[in-house]
């Protein structure tokens, strides 16, 4: 053809590769959305069509690590809540809102903010109302914000500060009638502590 500029052996490799590499591009995305989807069931046989028996076998250890993260994440945040649940009924709760509420923030330590009112919501928890504002104190020692407060009810930082001291109290003196504002600051020594404000 006259006239006609030839394709040089770079033009062609180029829109060659371009045409060619655009259909695999999206179908690796595809497959690593859906690996990451299956990762975070808790049971995945052959989710994928490329899966294998030992592919699907070794999800698990995936599942685990994602799992063992955010379960520490949620162990620093929320020491008094462990304590008081103990660890193996804390570690059940703990997953349960993982599943739930998986992780969709870039800093693990700012997972788990809405902890406190998933364990309201429980009803195996009922017996124990004053433990959403233990979660809420325990994230307000977390964040040492001073101007991050919550409301809990009068008495609960009086409990909070024994389970940390390690003593539980033998009467509960906790009125949820009576809300105090509270949030965590900076004493003379330099340590955190919780500070319960006057409205």
């Amino acid at each position: 053809m006259t006239g006609a500029r030839p394709r040089s052996r770079i033009d062609g490799w180029c829109s060659d590769s371009i045409i060619n590499r655009t259909p695999a591009i999206l179908s690796l995305k595809e497959t690593l959305d859906k690996f990451g989807e299956a990762v975070l069931q808790r049971d995945v046989q052959h989710s994928l069509p490329i899966f294998t028996a030992a592919t699907a076998s070794n999800l698990k250890i995936y599942r685990h690590n994602w799992l063992f993260g955010l379960l520490a994440a949620l162990q620093r945040r929320y020491p008094s809540v462990e304590k008081t649940l103990q660890p193996d009924n804390f570690k059940f709760f703990a997953k349960e809102f993982i599943y739930q509420h998986p992780s969709r923030v870039s800093n693990i330590d700012d997972y788990g903010e809405h902890f406190a009112v998933f364990l309201r919501q429980r009803r195996e928890l009922q017996a124990l109302p004053y433990l959403g504002d233990l979660a809420q104190l325990d994230n307000v020692y977390f964040r040492h914000d001073p101007h991050y407060y919550v409301h809990v009810s009068r008495g609960s930082v009086s409990l909070w500060e024994n389970i940390q001291a390690g003593t539980i109290p033998a009467a509960l003196c906790i009125d949820p009638d009576l809300q105090q504002r509270v949030s965590c600051i900076t004493d003379q020594a330099g340590n955190f502590c919780l500070k319960i404000w006057q409205d």
